[in-house]
């Protein structure tokens, strides 16, 4: 499983992704917030800004994930209250926020299901507060 919380361009060609939260169900207790940021008409040269967080299994019960935005510059936040990626590239247009579990596939970052994965699976948010 692949529980995220994450932002992408709301109109047009995305020209980058920010993930506020993304766990694989295989590694419960590490969490990766990225700033994924693709060269203007797409091609090769993509740029990924990266926080890995490690603590207890944050599958186990509720948890705090936060993003902070200045604009035209954003700053991700981690439960250790420290910078999670650069600002480089983040510019200030409007984006969705998206909150999802998605099952992994063949040749994806978390894998395949396999025998150990659990079905049916949920990922449970409690709030989401988003302030302008």
């Amino acid at each position: 499983m692949w529980p995220a919380l994450w932002m992408d361009e709301a109109f047009g060609n995305p020209a980058a992704e920010f993930d506020i939260m993304e766990m694989l169900g295989n590694a419960p207790t590490t969490i990766y917030q990225t700033n994924h940021l693709w060269p203007s008409g797409g091609g090769a040269g993509t740029q990924v800004h990266q926080c890995i967080f490690k603590g207890p299994d944050f599958s186990a019960a509720f948890m705090s994930s936060a993003s902070r935005s200045k604009r035209p510059r954003s700053r991700g936040t981690s439960t250790a209250r420290r910078p999670a990626t650069t600002n480089q590239g983040v510019n200030a247009n409007p984006v969705y926020l998206m909150l999802n579990t998605a099952v992994g596939g063949a040749g994806s970052w978390p894998g395949a299901p396999d025998q150990t994965t659990v079905f049916p699976n949920t990922m449970d948010i409690d709030y989401v507060r988003v302030y302008q």
